[in-house]
């Protein structure tokens, strides 16, 4: 059986995302992403798109390779992706807390997930039907 996960003390399940704070800088990092990823499907993300993914209520929670908290979420409002027929999209969303008690968290980068971590999400939430 596997450990169960925590980040900063924190059980991954027990974890609260109320609301995101968008510095000036990761603004201008997600809403710049095709200009640095070109050829690929990739999409220049507004916070409210990434923000509305990280609060939805399914998503899920990992830990990345340099402990920040990563997010997979869909937001209703981000463009399809090229690859699917569902409205809306899979984001990966990266966050720091701010305050980890009380849900706030500042947002550090956000991205298209690839198809693999979209099924991933959909097979998780039950399908798209459920959206």
């Amino acid at each position: 059986m596997s450990e169960e996960q925590h980040y900063r003390e924190h059980r991954l399940a027990d974890l609260e995302v109320i609301d995101i704070l968008w510095p000036d800088w990761a603004i201008e990092h997600i809403q710049t992403r095709t200009a640095r990823h070109p050829g690929r499907d990739e999409l220049d993300l507004y916070p409210e798109w990434a923000t509305e993914a990280a609060l939805e209520e399914y998503r899920r929670f990992s830990i990345s390779a340099a402990k920040d908290l990563r997010v997979i979420g869909w937001s209703r409002n981000a463009p399809a992706a090229s690859w699917s027929t569902m409205s809306g999209r899979v984001l990966r969303v990266v966050i720091k807390p701010v305050d980890i008690d009380e849900g706030l968290w500042r947002g550090v980068t956000a991205m298209p997930a690839s198809e693999n971590a979209a099924a991933w999400y959909w097979r998780q939430r039950g399908g798209f039907s459920a959206a």
